[in-house]
């Protein structure tokens, strides 16, 4: 614990608000861990959706990107569980009008045509606007923190999405005076030049920087930023759990196999869509469900990412239950989950888990369960390496039945070597976690040295 006459104002950045309770995960260990430094730290957030994660995390929130000249809206409380709100009913209006002007079409055109035009017109204007309310709330913030998770990448939106915005908040962190630090980020695809550019400019301020992955290492490097870049294990390894025990050893009941499943191509929630290859990877996961079934365990598939996974998980379902109308009853989806917490309950639960969501792995392995990767990145098939459980993971390309029976198999032999390994393997990523908090944390004494 860290003693100062002055209280720190310390900042969190991070892409979530999304309702991807595998960065929420990650959020909520940096508070967890700035909490124990300093108590009486202030903590603010700057996040896509800062009512979300003011509701989720209790800190003061606010957004880093504009949505059609305003502030990013919140996602729906209603839907995801954590809050009830009334009918919003000039919203109700508005789309009603909408409704009424579709039915003339030349107008509607228009009136469409002449809405471009304007935002095109003011976009500059309400931008510089909005970075100078981002100048304004890091005002006394000494330490602003890029948390985790995959951030560095353009897959989703180009290069004026992410890249852009890690760009701007890190002249505006600068410009305020507040150190910088990039910690245990990861990459995803980047495929413009002007996406590399926004992101060596921004990763060259840093103070300190680090990846999650050697993946992701290699990446920043190839982006020819000068300075060590060091590997550092994904943030949500810090996370302590207090009241959740990892179950180990089979109930007296069948034992629960977990299954988290991603919406592999799918035409909404992928970053390009092929129904080919999604409806091939739903009936792979059913066929692979209904083996599961018949050889005697409970399967429970559950999500990580509230908005994108419950589709797929559907899909999945029903092709199973089509397939197999006599064990339609035998299929079980968890209560639902909204929170990083549920998620981590709901798991501890589970006797062996089936996971192609990056923290769907992780996870698994800070509850020390036996875990079958299903890796659809380099960074999945990095995490099971430095976790010793390479023979564990299949990449998602070369996943057909076969091979998920072959490799499930081969887990369900070495279950307690398996648990073994992680109980051994969890406290170092926490050691070398506690180091990097160490130095990153430093930072702050340095701007009253």
């Amino acid at each position: 614990m860290k003693n100062h006459s002055q209280p720190k104002k310390i900042g969190i950045f991070g892409h979530v608000g999304t309702q991807n309770l595998g960065d929420e995960t990650i959020i909520a260990a940096v508070i967890q861990n700035i909490r124990l430094r300093y108590p009486d730290a202030e903590i603010r957030a700057f996040t896509f959706n800062p009512e979300d994660t003011n509701l989720r995390h209790g800190i003061a929130s606010f957004p880093i990107r504009r949505l059609n000249g305003a502030a990013r809206p919140a996602v729906s409380l209603k839907q995801q569980g954590l809050a009830s709100s009334p009918a919003n009913e000039p919203l109700a209006g508005r789309q009603g009008i909408k409704s009424d002007l579709k039915k003339i079409p030349l107008l509607y055109g228009a009136l469409k045509s002449v809405q471009k035009g304007l935002q095109v017109a003011w976009g500059p204007f309400k931008e510089l606007g909005f970075l100078v309310r981002c100048y304004k709330n890091l005002k006394g913030i000494d330490l602003l923190i890029v948390a985790g998770s995959g951030q560095l990448t353009d897959h989703s939106g180009g290069p004026w999405a992410y890249p852009y915005t890690i760009f701007k908040w890190s002249v505006l962190a600068r410009a305020r005076g507040a150190k910088l630090a990039f910690v245990s980020i990861g990459t995803s695809w980047i495929n413009s030049s002007v996406s590399e550019f926004f992101l060596k400019s921004a990763l060259s301020r840093a103070d300190y920087r680090s990846c999650r992955d050697e993946s992701s290492g290699h990446q920043v490097e190839e982006l020819g930023i000068p300075g060590e870049n060091i590997v550092v294990p994904d943030l949500a390894y810090s996370l302590k759990m207090p009241g959740i025990v990892a179950r180990s050893g089979a109930p007296a009941s069948s034992p629960i196999v977990g299954i988290n499943p991603i919406p592999f191509f799918h035409e909404n929630f992928w970053h390009k869509g092929d129904k080919k290859l999604y409806d091939d990877y739903v009936v792979t996961q059913a066929d692979f469900a209904s083996w599961l079934i018949h050889r005697g365990y409970n399967v429970v598939f559950f999500p990580t990412q509230l908005r994108a996974d419950p589709p797929a998980i559907h899909d999945i379902i029903q092709t199973l239950e089509r397939q197999n109308p006599e064990i339609s009853g035998q299929l079980n989806v968890d209560p639902p989950i909204h929170s990083s917490e549920e998620l981590i309950s709901a798991m501890s639960r589970m006797d062996i888990v089936v996971a192609a969501r990056y923290h769907g792995v992780l996870i698994s392995h800070l509850l020390h369960k036996p875990v079958l990767a299903v890796s659809y990145h380099q960074k999945t098939t990095d995490l099971m390496a430095r976790m010793g459980q390479s023979e564990c993971t299949i990449e998602i390309d070369a996943c057909t039945l076969d091979a998920l029976k072959s490799r499930f198999l081969f887990l369900e032999s070495q279950t307690k070597i398996i648990e073994a390994e992680l109980e051994r393997r969890v406290p170092l990523c926490r050691t070398v976690l506690d180091a990097q908090y160490e130095r990153v944390f430093g930072l702050l004494e340095q701007t009253t040295a």
